[in-house]
């Protein structure tokens, strides 16, 4: 967002922290202090150090005048605690570990922090952590640019053509990876200087509305959030679509994992039909009885739950659902949506 980045790049002006970005920069160095346990002990885990891992994170964070609260720690420990518990590393393949490299590029300086880089038979396989609650598809990891930013990174630091990069969602346990080629590491780095020749070129600084804006921490001076022009208004849907689609994405994690959440008399979740989604096995049968019935077959075609709703529940059709009712099966399925708690 040009906004935001003259905000931060050309003001220096430091974002707020937080909660989000708290919780992830201490699951990275606490993860940094295991991977680097495992290597000087040589170990492939060792889920005894989980605390003191924990320890030279809560150091870290204090390096940088940043305090988690005893909330935040205690999600950062289940996070970690979840990470040791299913990971395995061999320390003899790992190269980096939470390194910040500086990389020139065209008379500039490009810098890149690796998570995790390790190099087995001449290949190089590099790892990224996340702890936010989305996790990506494997088409969306597919088409990810920052991962072949990453891969760009590797191959001019260390020379690598071709980088297996891993997306580890560690809240979830989620693992996605694509393996990234010379042909889009080239492009990737044509990417690169085109952004760099676009910010030099910028002017109007204009805020660019998207998902990223239930994040940003400069929305409270975005003009796309304020006045009457309809312009401004149509910006302002954009942001607050975004924003939706983001809270929506992070509770659907949370409920694929945790189950359904109840707020203010509404449920939220994973939840089957409300009438349990009946489905008629045999459409002529069905409408032969019907018929047979003095009803038109044609009025309850397509058949769906809603239309069988109104045989199987309404008292004058009781003698119908008698003979329909073999015909009947329940398509159990789910859903994420929201309905009154009860329901």
């Amino acid at each position: 967002c040009p906004l935001r980045y003259r905000i931060e790049r050309v003001e220096k002006r430091k974002a707020p922290d937080a909660k989000p970005l708290r919780v992830g920069s201490a699951v990275h160095a606490g993860i940094a202090a295991y991977i680097r346990h495992l290597q000087e002990d040589n170990l492939q885990t060792d889920i005894t150090w989980a605390d003191a891992a924990l320890v030279e994170a809560d150091a870290a964070m204090s390096e940088e005048g940043r305090k988690l609260t005893e909330d935040e720690w205690e999600e950062v420990g289940q996070i970690f605690q979840s990470f040791i518990s299913s990971h395995m590393f061999d320390p003899s393949c790992i190269a980096e570990v939470e390194k910040r490299e500086e990389i020139p590029l065209d008379g500039l300086t490009f810098w890149a922090v690796i998570d995790l880089l390790e190099v087995e038979d001449g290949q190089a396989k590099l790892w990224d952590w996340k702890s936010s609650w989305k996790v990506l598809s494997q088409a969306e990891v597919a088409r990810d640019f920052q991962l072949r930013v990453y891969a760009w990174a590797v191959h001019k630091l260390y020379g690598y053509d071709e980088v297996r990069c891993a997306l580890d969602f560690v809240r979830h346990g989620a693992i996605r990876e694509v393996v990234i080629g010379p042909e889009e590491i080239a492009a990737t780095e044509e990417r690169i200087l085109k952004s760099i020749a676009a910010i030099e070129a910028e002017t109007e600084w204009t805020p660019t509305p998207g998902s990223h804006c239930s994040w940003c921490p400069w929305a409270g001076e975005c003009p796309l959030m304020e006045g009457e022009d309809p312009e401004e208004l149509a910006g302002r849907i954009l942001v607050l679509e975004g924003q939706l689609r983001e809270a929506q994405a992070k509770l659907k994690a949370y409920c694929n994992e945790h189950g359904p959440v109840t707020v203010g008399g509404e449920v939220f979740g994973y939840l089957p039909p409300k009438d349990g989604g009946w489905a008629i096995t045999d459409k002529p049968a069905f409408a032969s009885i019907l018929d047979r019935h003095g009803l038109d077959p044609w009025d309850y075609f397509n058949v769906n739950s809603t239309k069988l709703k109104s045989i199987r529940t309404a008292k004058k059709w009781r003698h119908v659902l008698a003979d329909v009712e073999p015909l009947l099966e329940q398509d159990i399925s789910t859903k994420f949506t929201h309905r009154k708690a009860g329901e």
